[in-house]
């Protein structure tokens, strides 16, 4: 049993790092998929509205 021989500061602090390492992956993802949920933000609201969906001009990476 792991929680009889290890304290609980051990415990959340473990606990702590594993969330931390399942955040990173995540993080990454919304960085890399920014410029597509952009797109398809703006293709939703010229579909939501009736217009023409309008063609954005490309930005450069994120500094």
């Amino acid at each position: 049993m792991v929680g009889a021989s290890v304290n609980l500061e051990q415990v959340l602090n473990i606990s702590d790092a594993m969330v931390f390492v399942l955040c990173v992956p995540n993080v990454l993802g919304m960085i890399i998929l920014a410029p597509v949920a952009r797109q398809e933000l703006h293709r939703l609201q010229a579909r939501l509205t009736g217009a023409a969906p309008t063609r954005h001009r490309q930005r450069g990476p994120l500094p």
